[in-house]
């Protein structure tokens, strides 16, 4: 991540981060509906964790396993 530039720099809101080594994973709303994003924060890449329809919400993360809750 660059100095200045936020773990989720994006529109809409951002909730529910969890760590876990050197990767964090949020809730993002960017798109309208809540899924689940993560970041690797030592090589910076950012990827999608789930965009499944519906909304996720409240990540969890311990490893390389993610859980989340699904409406």
């Amino acid at each position: 991540v660059s100095e200045g530039q936020g773990v989720a720099a994006r529109p809409g809101d951002q909730l529910w981060p969890a760590i876990s080594g050197s990767v964090v994973v949020w809730a993002d709303e960017r798109d309208g509906n809540w899924d689940i994003y993560g970041r690797d924060l030592a090589t910076g890449v950012e990827f999608p964790v789930t965009t499944a329809p519906g909304n996720q919400t409240a990540p969890a993360i311990g490893g390389s396993s993610v859980a989340w809750g699904d409406t």
